[in-house]
């Protein structure tokens, strides 16, 4: 995928397996700002194309070269503030990490993202159906969500009274929507947008594994594999603000 300019922000596509931010391991920040070398990309497979294109078109962009992005991030911002990023995702998830133009644009995305007013898309492949007994092709999950109390590297979501059991500290109340957007009864494999506004981590995987539909390569709430895991961050909206629980 291109890395791409809009009139206030840079998109600039992470692979999987690597931190975004600053942390024990190496990063992506530090890849992007401190090596000439960038840590390989993944590309979309060739059947998401039509995403982009039809389903969710993304408009007022053009690509950008690299070290064009860097310095003028690095005229703008420091590592104390990251370099402008705006958004993290997991280490085994690829996609776009978002980064503001100008400290302005920062301070506006960080205040409307405490009002829950910044809706984040992603594109995900799950094993099953969800929808095989409904002609709908849209839900939301809102399951409770928080630690687990155990094991330090997993979220649990609370469904009945003995899922209370397992689980520590604050509960939190996020908001996962998915639509449907192509199923191979072939592959039992579902291809979805997904959409969180309200979100905690984990929260995707953990929401489309509360379905029994866990994304593919998932070794933390599925499979255990050691491949890619099939969710991308494609896009995000600052248009409306989803209502708060």
């Amino acid at each position: 995928m291109p890395n791409i300019e809009t009139p206030d922000y840079y998109l600039v596509w992470k692979p999987h397996h690597i931190p975004s931010s600053f942390w024990k391991e190496k990063s992506f920040l530090e890849y992007l700002t401190n090596t000439k070398t960038l840590a390989p990309n993944i590309v979309l497979p060739d059947e998401f194309g039509f995403f982009l294109k039809n389903k969710f078109p993304i408009r007022d962009y053009k690509a950008i070269n690299i070290n064009e992005i860097i310095k003028n991030l690095k005229s703008e911002f420091s590592t104390e503030n990251e370099y402008g990023l705006l958004n993290r995702l997991d280490n085994e998830t690829a996609g776009y990490l978002y980064f503001a133009k100008s400290r302005q644009i920062y301070d506006k995305y960080k205040s409307l993202q405490k009002q829950w007013c910044v809706n984040k898309y992603y594109l995900a492949q799950v094993y099953w159906n969800p929808f095989f007994k409904t002609e709908k092709t849209i839900m939301s999950i809102d399951y409770p969500v928080m630690h687990h109390r155990f094991d330090d590297k997993r979220m649990i979501t609370i469904k009945t009274d003995k899922d209370k059991r397992k689980w520590r500290w604050q509960i939190k109340l996020p908001k996962t929507s998915v639509e449907l957007i192509q199923y191979d009864t072939k592959t039992n494999i579902s291809s979805m947008v997904v959409a969180i506004a309200r979100w905690v981590r984990h929260q995707i995987r953990l929401h489309l594994s509360s379905i029994w539909c866990p994304i593919i390569w998932d070794n933390l709430y599925g499979e255990k594999q050691k491949w890619n895991l099939h969710l991308r961050s494609l896009w995000f909206s600052l248009n409306s603000c989803w209502q708060t629980q």
